[in-house]
C-alpha cells in the first residue's frame, strides 16, 4: 500500500541543504533488481525533534533508537596531559596512607583477640611499675617455654626457680658469652653489695663445665666479701672465676673447691681460714669408753683415730656427723665469729638454703640474727636468718677478713 509522504500532518517533506548535497554525492536514484525503474533513495534520518517519515516511524516503532554522537578521543587525551603532576603525587601519597591505616586497623583487630594484661591507671605509680614488670616477666617466661630448645635445661630451671633471672635467661641466645662487661657499680667499704650469678656482666661466661650463672656462686660470694672489706672493685666475679679456673679449682659439688680460697687468699688481698665446726674432744670420757672390753693397744688405736679425724676436720672446715657440733652449738659459734669486718664463706649441703649445694656469704645481723648474701637466690638474701638454721645447712665454712685482722 502506498502512503503519501504528507500523511498525518499534511506538511511538506523537510530537506536540508546538507541532505540535498548528500544525495548529489551518492546519487539520487538506483535501478531495481529486475529493471523496475528508478527507486527514490531514502531520505536521511532526522534527529532530535525533527520530522520523521511514516517509514521511519514504522522502523522505530519496536524501540528507542540510540542517537550517535562523535567522541573526541584526542580531546580526552589532552585533558589527561593537562593534569598537574603534583596532584598525581598527592593522590599516590593518599593511597599509601589509606593502605597503612587499613593495615594497622586489621593488625589491631587481630591482636585484640589475643589475651593481654592491661595495667590499670587507677592505682599508685609504684604498683603500676610492679605490675608492668610482672607482665613483662610473664611474657618472657612464656617465650622461654615456647622456645625451650634454644636454652640449656639448667638455665630454664633457673628461670623457673628464680623470677629475677628471667630477663637474663631470655637474652641467652643472643648474649656475648666470651667477654665480661666492665663492672661499673659503686661499693662502700663495710657494706656488702648484692651480686648474683645471673648478672649479664659475667653470668654468661663459662665456668668449669657450665656458666658462672649456674656454678659460679663461689667466685660471686668471694667478690662480695672482698668488695665489702676493701671498698675496691678490681676483683669481680669474672676475674675471681678466671683465677679459680686457671688454678684447676672450678670443681666440686658447690662449683668451687674450698682450697681455692685458702690458697689464693693472699692474691685476693684477704685472710681466709677454715672455721672449726667439730666437737671438742673429751679424752677422759673417750678413754673410759674405749677401755671397757678392750686392751690398752686397742684403746690407744681408737684414741689415735679420733684425734686424726678431728685434725682432718679442722683443716678442711668439714666433719663427719659423729664429731660435728650440734646445730645449736654451731649456730652459736657462727654468731661469735662474725663481726663488722669478719664474714663467713659457707658451702651449703643442700638443705635450708636451697636444694643444690652452693656458696653463700654470711654476715652479722641484728638481735643475734645473721644475714645471708646468696648469689643464687633473691629470697634467701632478702631477710634475716637464725644462725641455727644456717648451721643446719653448713657443709664447710671459711672465715674471711682483712689481713691485718687475721
Amino acid at each position: 500500500m502506498n502512503e503519501s509522504q504528507n500523511m498525518g500532518n499534511n506538511r511538506p517533506v523537510y530537506r536540508s541543504s546538507q541532505q540535498g548535497r548528500a544525495r548529489s554525492r551518492t546519487g539520487s536514484t538506483r535501478r531495481g533488481a529486475q529493471g523496475q525503474g528508478r527507486v527514490r533513495a531514502t531520505s536521511p534520518q532526522l534527529h532530535g525533534r525533527g520530522y520523521q517519515t511514516p517509514g521511519q516511524r514504522r522502523r522505530n516503532a519496536n524501540g528507542y533508537q540510540l542517537q550517535r554522537h562523535p567522541i573526541n578521543f584526542a580531546g580526552r587525551r589532552g585533558m589527561a596531559n593537562r593534569l598537574d603532576p603534583r596532584l598525581i603525587v598527592l593522590a599516590a601519597v593518599a593511597l599509601v596512607l589509606v593502605i597503612v591505616i587499613v593495615f594497622n586497623v586489621v593488625s589491631c583487630a587481630g591482636s585484640a583477640n589475643e589475651p593481654k594484661a592491661e595495667v590499670s591507671s587507677k592505682v599508685s605509680d609504684d604498683l603500676q611499675q610492679q605490675l608492668t614488670t610482672a607482665v613483662t616477666t610473664a611474657d618472657r617466661l612464656k617465650y622461654i617455654a615456647e622456645h625451650a630448645e634454644e636454652y640449656p635445661e639448667a638455665l630454664v630451671s633457673l628461670a623457673l626457680a628464680e623470677p629475677a633471672s628471667i630477663d637474663f635467661v631470655y637474652d641467652y641466645p643472643s648474649a656475648n658469652r666470651d667477654t665480661a662487661a666492665e663492672y661499673t657499680g659503686t661499693v662502700t667499704k663495710g657494706e656488702v653489695p648484692a651480686l648474683f650469678g645471673w648478672d649479664e656482666r659475667w653470668g654468661y661466661l663459662g665456668y668449669g663445665d657450665s656458666l658462672i650463672a649456674l656454678t659460679g656462686s663461689g667466685p660471686v660470694a668471694c667478690a662480695m666479701a672482698r668488695m665489702a672489706l676493701t671498698g675496691e672493685t678490681d676483683q669481680t666475679p669474672a676475674t675471681i672465676a678466671q683465677a679459680a679456673a686457671d688454678a684447676g679449682k672450678a670443681t666440686g659439688n658447690a662449683g668451687t673447691d674450698p682450697s681455692f680460697f685458702t690458697d689464693k687468699a693472699k692474691d685476693l688481698g684477704m685472710s681466709v681460714t677454715a672455721l672449726d665446726i667439730s666437737k671438742p674432744l673429751d679424752s677422759g670420757s673417750s678413754a673410759s669408753a674405749d677401755d671397757q672390753g678392750s686392751d690398752d693397744a686397742s684403746g690407744a688405736d681408737a684414741s689415735t683415730d679420733a684425734s686424726t679425724e678431728g685434725t682432718k676436720d679442722n683443716e678442711t672446715g668439714s666433719s663427719a656427723s659423729s664429731s660435728r657440733l650440734s646445730n645449736a652449738d654451731l649456730g652459736s659459734r657462727i654468731s661469735s665469729t662474725l663481726g663488722a669486718t669478719t664474714y663467713l664463706l659457707v658451702e651449703t649441703s643442700g638443705g635450708a638454703l636451697g636444694s643444690t649445694t652452693h656458696w653463700v656469704l654470711v654476715c652479722a645481723g641484728e638481735d643475734g640474727a645473721v644475714t645471708v648474701h646468696d648469689p643464687t637466690s633473691t629470697d634467701n638474701s632478702s631477710h634475716a636468718w637464725d644462725p641455727t638454721t644456717v648451721a643446719s645447712d653448713l657443709a664447710s665454712a671459711l672465715v674471711v677478713t682483712t689481713p691485718s685482722e687475721s
